[in-house]
C-alpha cells in the first residue's frame, strides 16, 4: 500500500499509478479509498477502460445501481464495442429485476462479443427464470459449446433439463 501511495502521491497525472492504487486499496478491502483512486484514474484517463469496469463492479457491489448504470452509458458512449460494458449493465437490470432490459443489453454483448460466456449464463439464467426453458437451454447449451467443461453451464442445463423432463404434476 506504502509503495502504491507514493507512486500515485509522486505522479498524480499517471493514471497506471491512480489505478494500481485503487487495486491495491481494493485488495485490502478499503472499498471508498478504491472508489477514489479509480474515479482519479478516469478523471486523469478518461479511455482506462479497466479503471471503468473495477468502479462498476464496486458500484454494482454495494447497490449503486444508478451510478454503475451512469458509468455504464458513459463507457457505451466512449466506445460502443467494449462487450463488459453492456454486460456489466445487464448484471444492474438483472438484480433490479429489469429482465427484459438485462436480456436486451446481453444480446448487444454477445453481438460484440460472441465468445462471451457469463452473458449466455445470465441470459439463460433470465429465461430460466421465466420459464421460458427452450430459449434457456439454447444459451446453456451455447455456454457449453464455448465451454465444454464449464460447471456452472452444466449444473445449470443439468437442472433446466431435469425441470423440463418432470412430469408438471412433480413441479
Amino acid at each position: 500500500l506504502e509503495l502504491s501511495s507514493q507512486a500515485a502521491s509522486a505522479a498524480p497525472q499517471s493514471s497506471e499509478a491512480q489505478f494500481q492504487l485503487g487495486m491495491t486499496y481494493l485488495a485490502g478491502d478499503d472499498f471508498d479509498k478504491a472508489k477514489e483512486a479509480f474515479q482519479k484514474t478516469i478523471e486523469v484517463d478518461a479511455s482506462h477502460m479497466r479503471a471503468y469496469c473495477e468502479l462498476v463492479s464496486l458500484y454494482t457491489r454495494n447497490a449503486q445501481f444508478d451510478e454503475a448504470t451512469e458509468l455504464c452509458e458513459q463507457v457505451k458512449r466512449l466506445n460502443p464495442k467494449e462487450a463488459w460494458a453492456y454486460y456489466e449493465l445487464a448484471q444492474v437490470f438483472y438484480q433490479k429485476e429489469d429482465y427484459q432490459r438485462a436480456a436486451a443489453e446481453l444480446v448487444s454483448t454477445v453481438e460484440i462479443s460472441p465468445r462471451y460466456l457469463d452473458a449466455y449464463l445470465l441470459l439463460g439464467q433470465i429465461y430460466y427464470e421465466q420459464k421460458l426453458d427452450a430459449k434457456a437451454l439454447v444459451q446453456f447449451q451455447k455456454a457449453l459449446d464455448l465451454s465444454a467443461n464449464d460447471h456452472t453451464a452444466l449444473l445449470k442445463a443439468g437442472t433446466l433439463l431435469n425441470r423440463m423432463t418432470r412430469p408438471a404434476e412433480a413441479l
